[in-house]
């Protein structure tokens, strides 16, 4: 049997308490054009897109679809379904969590590392040619891989994580505040760096 992941999502929800004045809610939640939500004592009467009317009770989630459509949510299904967008946490995290971060175009760093400035990013291709040696002016292409900002302001290409860097619970995601000589220079980074520093090691794309 094939299996399937559920694409993330973000949606409107609001909770019902079942109080009339948490009603005005609503309006703060979804906006205040007409919806089909009606209440019937405590309960919550909401129309769907099939057709139905399901009842929302005291304690229940509304949900707003990603195509508008509204249906209630029970509270346990809610809790293991969905989480608040913005409570994403930036720090004392697994190794885990750290490449999820970098293959969202993050860096990432742990707070326990000794060199000032160090952090790790996910280079999605370096392709330059070679200025000398026996392989001077050929191109050389690399897959992709994980590449270290070293404490002397070097980018190495083909970290490897030691077994403290893999069990450690203290990484975290570099903030906007690092040093303009340890940015990412836009013609060896990701997509995404290249995105937020186009105009080069010291300029940030304007806000």
């Amino acid at each position: 049997m094939a299996k399937f992941r559920k694409k993330p999502v973000v949606i409107d929800a609001w909770n019902w308490n079942g109080d009339s004045k948490s009603l005005d809610g609503l309006d703060e939640a979804f906006g205040p054009e007409p919806r089909p939500i009606v209440r019937v004592g405590e309960t919550l009467k909401i129309d769907t897109l099939e057709g139905q009317q399901l009842a929302c009770s005291p304690g229940d989630w509304v949900i707003r679809g990603v195509k508008g459509e509204f249906c209630p949510c029970k509270p346990d299904i809610f809790a293991a379904t969905y989480e608040a967008v913005g409570e994403t946490p930036t720090a004392g995290q697994t190794f885990g969590w750290a490449i999820k971060q970098m293959q969202n175009g993050s860096r990432v760093q742990r707070e326990g590392w000794n060199g000032k400035g160090m952090f790790i990013y996910l280079e999605d291709g370096l392709s330059y040619e070679i200025g000398a040696g026996a392989y001077a002016g050929t191109v050389r292409t690399y897959e992709p891989c994980i590449v270290m900002f070293t404490a002397q302001g070097k980018h190495q290409p083909g970290w490897l994580a030691s077994q403290a860097d893999m069990l450690a619970a203290d990484w975290r995601v570099v903030n906007d505040d690092v040093p303009p000589r340890e940015r990412l220079p836009p013609e060896t980074s990701s997509p995404a760096a290249r995105e937020e520093y186009p105009l080069g090691n010291d300029t940030p794309a304007k806000s």
